[in-house]
This record gives C-alpha cells, structure tokens and sequence, in this order.
C-alpha cells in the first residue's frame, strides 16, 4: 500500500497588534470565567486586553525573560509566538493574573457589582493591577495530567502573596475532583532549567517532588544561553554551562538547555499536599 507525507511546517505570520473582538481560548478543558482568592483572579490572557500592559512592564525587566525558551524582544514577538504555542495549541492556556487588592474601591458598596462592570473596572486599571501570567500547558485529557507554566510574575509582586495564590489556584483546580469544582486529574507537572533556584524553591514550597532531569529538552533561540557541551564531556568542574556550543556542532546551530521535572500527583494531593497548599494561600494572606 502506497503512503504519503503531505505535512507541511506552519508559516509564522507576524503579528503586530492584537485582532479585536471574542477570542477563541482553544483548551482542550472547560475553564471557568474565573478562577479566584480573596486577593487574586486568574482569568484567560486576552491578548487585545492584557498584552500591551504586560508587555510595557515586562520589556523594561529582560531578567523576567531569562528562562524561557521563547524570545520577546518586541511587542510583535510576542504576539506572534502566542499563536502558534498558545492558540493554535489545545494543550496550552495563558492567564492574567490579577491583584485584586490593588482595584480602586467601587463608588457604592450599597448593590453588587455586575460581571461587566466588574470586567470593566479591572481593563481601566490594568497598568496597576496586572501582577503577572501564569498558565497551563502540556494538558492531556487522555491521561489526565497538566503543567502549570509559564510563571512571570512582574517585579513589584516578587516576594508577596501572588505566586502561592495562582500557583495554588491552578493546582486546587486541576487536582479537585469535580464534585469540589475540579477537573479531577491525576498528575500536575512543574518543569524548569536546573539554575532557576526561584523556580525550583517555589517548586518545593508549593509541595512538588522532584523526579529528574530531562537532559537536552529544549533548543533555544538565537541569543539565549545554554548547556556547555565541555562539562557535559566531563572537562572538569567550575565550568559555567551558559557559555559554550551548541551540542557538537552537528546538530544545528541553537544552544541547549536542560529541563528539570518535578510533579504533585493526586495521591500526593489527598495525602497532604492539599492542606499544604492551602496553608500558603493562608499564609500569604
């Protein structure tokens, strides 16, 4: 029997401003309108709502961009990549996170405020209370298990409580059984370079185990900073990793990097990690 191949690699398209009106989210979960604490809503990155007043923080901080494997030197990088990795893919979700401690008080406490003057409220006042994006990708609804990433929290919400509230957000919601408002999986994942000490002490803070590392996972784009094929060949300790060639030399021209794994399953979840978790919310309140 005759076979063919017509796949055909997709074309980029650059994207300079964000296209307006309803934006398709394409998750291959439901995902509510919001998920939300006391002090913090996550609610899908709208990138016609959320993109420019994250992007104008997050270019005056290029440390913000150290570990990840994307390159957003400019606004319209950043909208293009968002396509192809976001958008067009059903595994991955970007949110907003929003600190909702820094909303101007409502005008009347008199009457609840509705849904739309609600969203409203939080567009006009973007530039002081958009605290970062968080995200799931890698979701398998076949074997039930997610990654949360990316995780960029902009610089005047490092060291407060909104990491532990998105984080504990997102795992509360993967790891709940639906009856408690979850999505019932078995497995969230947690995966950084093997130097982000930020990312793994949050990592452990938040009750992931470790469970390896996952050598040569990524190939970089131009400009970012990778393995060192001399350490990897065993030339001797006291070698920086970031400074080197790109594997041998063979194997084309992008630098490496290393992937470190860790993971909450739901055993882990009902057997404590659970009461963890909400312990740092609790905490961090």
């Amino acid at each position: 029997m005759a076979f063919f191949n017509d796949y055909k690699a997709p074309i980029l398209t650059v994207i300079p401003e964000p296209a307006p009106g309803p934006y398709n989210i394409n998750f291959n979960h439901p995902f509510p309108s919001k998920l939300e604490t006391d002090k913090i809503r996550l609610v899908p990155f709208l990138p016609s709502v959320h993109s420019k007043a994250f992007y104008a923080t997050y270019s005056q901080h290029p440390e913000l961009g150290t570990y990840l494997p994307v390159p957003w030197t400019s606004y319209p990088a950043m909208l293009t990549s968002f396509e192809p990795f976001f958008r067009a893919n059903p595994q991955n979700l970007p949110l907003a996170i929003i600190d909702k401690t820094k909303l101007p008080p409502l005008q009347s406490e008199s009457e609840p405020e509705s849904s739309e003057s609600e969203d409203h409220r939080i567009s006009a006042n973007l530039d002081r209370c958009l605290a970062g994006m968080i995200g799931f990708v890698n979701s398998d609804p076949l074997f039930l298990s997610i990654e949360i990433g990316p995780v960029i929290i902009l610089p005047n919400w490092h060291r407060t409580f909104v990491s532990s509230h998105a984080i504990g957000l997102l795992m509360g919601y993967a790891l709940n059984l639906p009856e408690e408002g979850g999505l019932g999986l078995r497995r969230v994942q947690w995966t950084c370079y093997p130097d982000n000490a930020p990312s793994l002490k949050t990592a452990a803070r938040m009750g992931f185990k470790v469970e390896g590392t996952k050598r040569w996972f990524w190939v970089l784009p131009e400009g970012k900073e990778g393995n060192d094929v001399g350490e990897r060949r065993g030339a001797g300790k006291g070698v920086d990793r970031r400074e080197g060639k790109p594997v041998d030399g063979k194997r084309g021209d992008e630098m490496g990097a290393d992937n470190m794994c860790h993971a909450v399953c739901w055993d882990d979840w009902e057997g404590g990690v659970k009461d963890l978790v909400q312990g740092q919310i609790d905490r961090e309140a």
